[in-house]
C-alpha cells in the first residue's frame, strides 16, 4: 500500500513551462523543405511502407494529488512521473525467405496502469507471446476507520476504547479515527505458444494469472433482528489470484473447420475470512458476551473456486452460399471451501446444540452450452439465417438445513418454528432461443431485414418456473443518394409465462413451522413482482441518418427509444423508459486541417410501486392504501465534445485541442400514503470538464518533441456521502467518506525517438 499526504496548498500551474516548451515546439527547424515532388512522394511511401521502431521517453508533472483522477490512469499522486513507452519491431528485410520476427511493445511504464508486451516467432509456422499488465483502482484517501490492525484479516478496537449502545455514547470514536486508503491494484501475467502443425492443423496455448490486492470496504452487522442490529463499515483485505488456462487444436480447409479447447479458471483467496471486534456494547435481545469488550464477529471472504470447460466447434460450407456452424460446451463449476464456524464468539459456541451440516458447501454446478446455425444467400437479393441455442446451468449441490446465529449476537435456536432454521437453495437454469432472420434487399441501395426470437427460460427455487419471451424485429438500411444514408430499427418483445408465486423462496428457506407462524404466509407483500421475471413488454426503437454533403465534411445523427412496460405488476418495477439523442460532425475544411464535434443527451426514467408492511399487521398493512409509496427516479446524461488539429508538413509538426464535456443529475420523487412519513431526497450528480492541448515536431529526422497539457475537472454531490461523519448515524459507523471533487493539471513532455 501507499503512503500518501494531501497537500493544503494548490501547486503552480506552470503555465510559463508550457509556453515555453510549445513555442520551441513550433520553432523553425533546420532542414530544408523537399521542393521536388517525387522525392516527397518517395518519402510519403517510405513513411507508410518501412518497418520501423520508436522509444519515448519523458517526464509530466501532476498538480495535485486526487485518487479520483487517478483511479485507473496511475497519475493519483503530485510530482513528477517518468514517460516511458516503446515499440520495437524487427523482421528479416523484404524479399528475404526468412519469416522470423520480433516484436515488443511497452505502454506507461513510469505509471502504476504500466503494460508490457513481448511477441516473437516465424510467420505461418509458430507465435511466442508474453505479456504484463497493472491497472491500479483508487477509491479514495478521504477515509477513516476505528479500527487497528488495516491490511490484515483481524481488525481491534484502540486501547481505552468506550463502547456504547448507539454511536453518540462512544466518546473515544472520533478520536481513535485515523486514515485508510481504499485502492486495489491488479496485476496480469501470461504467455502463451500457437503454432501450425500441418497445412491444415493448428494449436492454441495460453496461459494467464492475475494476482489482486488492497483495501476495500465491507459492511459489518451484530445483530439478528429488525430492531437490534448495529453495524459498522470495515476495511476488508483484497488478495486474490486466478489462473486461466486456454489449450486448443484446430483443424481448417476450405469446405470445414473444427477446434477442440479446453478452458479452466482456478481462483483462490488467501484469506478466509475477516475477524473485527464490536464497538458496541450488550443491547436488549443479544446475548452476553455479545458486546463490547469480549465481542467480536466474522465474515467470510470470497471462497476459493475452479471452472473446467471442454468445448468442441464445427463449421460445414455446404456451398459459397450456405454455411452450417455448431458449437458444444461441457463445463463443471466446483467450490469446496472449509465454512467457517456458525459464530465468533467461543461462548456462544459451547451451546451450540446443532453443528454445521457438512464441512464445506460441496458446490457442483454442470453447465452445457449448445448453438447451432444454418446461413445462406439464396441468391444475390436474398439472406437467411436460422439458429438455436441451449443454456443449462444445473446445480448439484447438496441441499442442508443451516441453523445458523444471526450477527454473532444469540445462542443458536432448538425449535422447529425458529427462522433461524435456513435451506441453501442450488438454483438451477435453463434457457433456450430459437431465432429467424431473413434480409431482401429492395434496391440497389435499399435492404429490409426481418427476424423473431421464441425463448423459454425454466428456473428452480424461484417465484416463477417457467417465462417465456417472444421478439419481432425489422430494419430498414437505405442509400437516399450517394451523400444520404440511413438505418431504421424497431423491436418488439413480450414476455409471459407460469404463475408467479411470490412466497417460493420463503417455503423452500425455512421450516414449514416457521412459515405457518407468519400471518398470511407470506415474507414479501403478495403483489410484488421482481422486474427480471414480471410479464413484461418491451418497445425498442433507433434511427441513424448520415450525411455526407461535401467531401470535407460528414454529419450524423441518432435517436434511441427504449421501452420496458410491467403494466401487469402491482407492486415493484412498473416502468422503464430510455432516450438517447446524439449529433456528431467531422469536418476538414483543408488538406491539414481536421476538426470534430458531437453531442448526446440521455434521459432514464424508471416508476415503482411499494407498499410497507408490519410484522403483526402485514396482512392489514399488504392493503392498506395508506401505507402505499410509489418512486419516481428520473437521471438525465449530457455529454459533448470538441476537437480540431493542425498539420504541418513541411515541418512534420502537429498541433491540435480537445474538450469533453459530461453532466449527470439524478433525482428521486416519492407520493406516500397518509400512513407513511418522510422528507424528500436531495438530488444527486456529477459535472466533467477535461481540455487537452497537445502537439508535437521534428526536431531532426529521426527525433520528435511531444508537448501536452491536460486540465480536468470533476465535481460530484451524493447525499449518501456528503456531510456524513462516522458518528451521524445512531446504530452505524460510518467511514466519513465525501463525494469526490478535484481540479488538476497535467504537463507531459517527451521526446521520441524512430530507428
Amino acid at each position: 500500500m501507499k503512503s500518501k499526504t494531501r497537500q493544503g496548498t494548490t501547486r503552480p500551474r506552470n503555465v510559463l513551462f508550457l509556453a515555453i516548451a510549445m513555442a520551441l515546439a513550433f520553432a523553425p527547424v533546420a532542414a530544408s523543405a523537399q521542393d521536388d515532388e517525387e522525392a516527397e512522394s518517395a518519402q510519403k511511401l517510405k513513411d507508410l511502407t518501412e518497418i520501423r521502431s520508436d522509444v519515448e521517453v519523458g517526464m509530466c508533472y501532476v498538480s495535485d494529488e486526487s485518487p479520483r483522477f487517478g483511479r485507473y490512469n496511475g497519475l493519483d499522486d503530485d510530482g513528477l512521473s517518468l514517460i516511458l513507452n516503446f515499440d520495437i519491431l524487427r523482421r528479416a528485410p523484404s524479399g528475404s525467405d526468412d519469416a522470423s520476427y520480433f516484436a515488443a511493445k511497452g505502454r506507461n511504464l513510469g505509471l502504476d496502469n504500466r503494460e508490457l508486451k513481448v511477441e516473437f516467432g516465424r510467420q505461418g509456422s509458430y507465435r511466442v507471446h508474453l505479456d504484463y499488465d497493472q491497472v491500479p483502482n483508487e477509491r479514495g484517501d478521504d477515509a477513516r476507520t476505528i479500527y487497528n490492525g488495516v491490511g490484515t484479516d483481524t481488525l481491534t478496537l484502540p486501547a481505552g476504547w468506550v463502547g456504547a449502545q448507539t454511536t453518540s455514547g462512544m466518546t473515544r470514536l472520533l478520536p481513535s479515527l485515523q486514515p485508510v486508503e481504499f485502492e486495489t491494484e491488479r496485476r496480469r501475467a501470461g504467455a502463451g505458444v500457437d503454432g501450425q502443425i500441418s497445412q491444415h492443423w493448428s494449436f492454441v496455448t495460453n496461459f494467464r494469472r492475475e494476482t489482486k490486492d488492497g483495501l476495500k470496504s465491507l459492511g459489518a452487522v451484530f445483530g439478528n433482528s429488525g430492531g437490534n442490529p448495529r453495524s459498522v463499515l470495515i476495511p476488508e483485505l483484497i488478495d486474490y489470484t486466478t489462473d486461466q488456462i486456454d489449450l486448443g487444436i484446430r483443424y481448417t480447409d476450405q469446405k470445414m473447420q473444427f477446434q477442440l479447447a479446453y478452458y479452466g479458471s482456478l481462483f483462490s483467496d488467501t484469506n478466509q475470512g475477516m475477524t473485527f471486534q464490536n464497538p458496541y456494547t450488550t443491547i436488549s435481545g443479544w446475548t452476553a458476551p455479545t458486546g463490547f469488550p469480549n465481542g467480536k464477529g466474522e465474515i467470510s471472504t470470497p471462497p476459493d473456486n475452479q471452472f473446467h470447460q471442454v468445448t468442441l466447434d464445427g463449421a460445414y460450407n455446404f456451398s459459397d452460399r450456405t454455411r452450417l456452424s455448431a458449437s458444444i460446451a461441457r463445463g463443471r463449476m466446483t467450490q469446496d471451501e472449509s465454512f467457517l464456524p456458525y459464530t465468533a464468539i467461543p461462548q456462544l459456541q459451547a451451546s451450540v446444540t446443532q453443528p454445521l451440516p457438512r464441512d464445506s458447501l460441496d458446490g457442483e454446478i454442470d453447465t452445457t452450452v449448445a448453438t447451432v446455425q444454418l446461413s445462406s444467400r439464396a441468391w444475390e437479393r436474398f439472406f437467411w439465417n436460422a439458429s438455436y441455442r441451449y443454456d443449462d446451468r444445473d446445480n448439484n449441490t447438496p441441499r442442508d438445513k443451516y441453523v445458523y446465529i444471526g450477527g454473532d449476537s444469540q445462542t443458536q435456536a432448538t425449535t422447529a418454528s425458529s427462522d433461524r432454521n435456513r435451506y441453501n437453495d442450488p438454483y438451477s437454469y435453463r434457457d433456450e432461443q430459437f431465432k429467424l432472420e431473413g434480409g431482401y434487399r429492395i434496391f440497389d441501395h435499399t435492404e429490409l431485414t426481418l427476424g423473431g426470437e421464441h425463448r423459454d427460460t425454466e428456473r428452480t427455487y424461484s417465484e416463477r418456473e417457467s417465462a417465456n419471451e417472444d421478439t419481432v424485429r425489422a430494419e430498414l438500411r437505405t442509400g437516399f443518394s450517394d451523400w444520404i444514408t440511413g438505418t431504421v430499427r424497431w423491436t418488439h418483445a413480450n414476455r409471459d409465462g407460469s404463475t408467479y408465486n411470490g412466497a417460493e423462496p420463503l417455503h423452500t428457506g425455512y421450516n414449514p413451522e416457521y412459515v405457518a407462524t407468519l400471518p398470511g404466509g407470506f415474507e414479501n407483500p403478495p403483489a410484488l413482482r421482481k422486474f427480471n421475471q414480471a410479464n413484461r413488454t418491451r418497445d425498442m426503437g433507433s434511427m441513424f441518418v448520415t450525411v455526407t454533403p461535401f467531401e470535407t465534411l460528414q454529419l450524423s445523427g441518432s435517436i434511441d427509444y427504449a421501452l420496458d412496460d410491467y403494466s401487469e405488476s402491482e407492486l415493484g418495477l412498473t416502468l422503464s423508459r430510455i432516450r438517447d439523442y446524439t449529433v456528431d460532425a467531422v469536418w476538414s475544411p483543408a488538406q491539414d486541417w481536421s476538426l470534430y464535434g458531437y453531442w448526446t443527451y440521455e434521459k432514464m426514467d424508471t416508476d415503482q410501486e411499494g407498499q410497507s408492511i408490519g410484522g403483526g399487521t402485514r396482512v392489514q398493512d399488504s392493503i392498506n392504501p395508506a401505507r402505499s409509496w410509489s418512486a419516481f427516479h428520473n437521471d438525465t446524461l449530457e455529454s459533448g465534445g470538441l476537437g480540431v488539429k493542425k498539420l504541418f508538413p513541411d515541418r512534420h509538426a502537429e498541433i491540435g485541442l480537445d474538450y469533453q464535456h459530461a453532466k449527470t443529475d439524478s433525482e428521486i420523487d416519492f407520493l406516500r400514503g397518509a400512513a407513511l412519513t418522510g422528507a424528500p431526497l436531495p438530488s444527486s450528480g456529477t459535472t466533467l470538464d477535461s481540455i487537452s492541448l497537445y502537439g508535437s515536431c521534428h526536431l531532426r529526422e529521426n527525433l520528435s518533441l511531444k508537448l501536452r497539457y491536460w486540465y480536468e475537472k470533476y465535481d460530484s454531490r451524493d447525499w449518501q456521502n456528503d456531510g456524513i461523519v462516522p458518528n451521524q448515524l445512531a446504530n452505524v459507523i460510518t467511514l466519513g467518506q465525501s463525494s469526490p471533487d478535484y481540479k488538476v493539471n497535467v504537463v507531459f513532455a517527451s521526446l521520441a525517438w524512430t530507428f
